[in-house]
């Protein structure tokens, strides 16, 4: 996209699971005064685990996201040049594109399509997907941090109650209390609560690692049939003066 020197730039997958022939449509779309045409898919042909999975993604994203992130739409889109300029220069290095499409705002739209198979040659591994549903959450929103905050505080309350049962029990009772049970239960469980937490964390920092280091997303070695920077730029100026 930093490259690209069209008034109107286009995003697709390079496996043509993204039909080509939808281009025209979207680009006659995008004529009637908007920025962005975004391709929603209507099927799916993945499994029914995975159709359940990216489901229940868009509904996670669509309550913690602090920028709407529309169903089903993923990175397929038509973009005018001030969008495409808007995104190129976010410095951001964890970049889930579809959310940065919505954070930049504009005049958008969604065009629904029908998607084909994904071949057993292109196929997605999990790993790179549960990446990629974490960056799409993660960085647009600040509420797993403050649910591991309210996770906090309910185990902290219960592990209060807790204690002032088994105080009454002692004290005013006759039943008994397993000490070693009850312990390693409530041990067990305010471990995992930490380990959660830390991991939510953990999640956080490595994004903010990441950024801090300030390494380029890529390193160009040659540049082949295409404008620089400072020729696109002395174009654009040119025609924006009628030259």
């Amino acid at each position: 996209m930093e490259h690209a020197s069209g008034e109107w730039v286009v995003v697709m997958d390079s496996d043509l699971q993204d039909e080509p022939e939808v281009i025209p449509d979207m680009l006659a779309i995008a004529r009637t005064g908007l920025d962005v045409v975004y391709a929603i898919k209507t099927k799916r042909q993945e499994g029914v685990m995975m159709r359940a999975a990216f489901s229940l993604y868009y509904r996670l994203a669509g309550r913690l996201s602090a920028v709407p992130q529309p169903a089903h739409a993923g990175p397929f889109c038509l973009m005018s040049r001030r969008v495409v300029d808007e995104i190129s220069r976010l410095p951001e290095r964890n970049i889930f594109f579809p959310g940065l499409r919505s954070y930049v705002g504009f005049r958008q739209a969604g065009i629904q399509v029908e998607r084909p198979k994904r071949t057993d040659r292109t196929r997605i591994r999990l790993g790179r997907r549960v990446a990629g549903a974490l960056d799409g959450i993660l960085a647009f929103s600040n509420v797993p941090l403050r649910i591991s905050s309210w996770v906090g505080l309910g185990v902290a309350v219960a592990a209060g109650i807790l204690g002032l049962v088994f105080i009454y029990y002692r004290l005013f009772t006759d039943i008994a209390v397993a000490g070693f049970t009850a312990l390693a239960t409530i041990l067990l469980f305010l471990g995992g609560v930490q380990l959660l937490t830390l991991g939510i964390l953990g999640e956080y920092l490595g994004r903010v690692y990441e950024e801090v280091k300030r390494r380029p997303r890529y390193i160009v070695e040659e540049v082949v049939n295409a404008e620089r920077d400072e020729e696109r730029e002395s174009r654009r100026v040119l025609q924006r003066d009628g030259r």
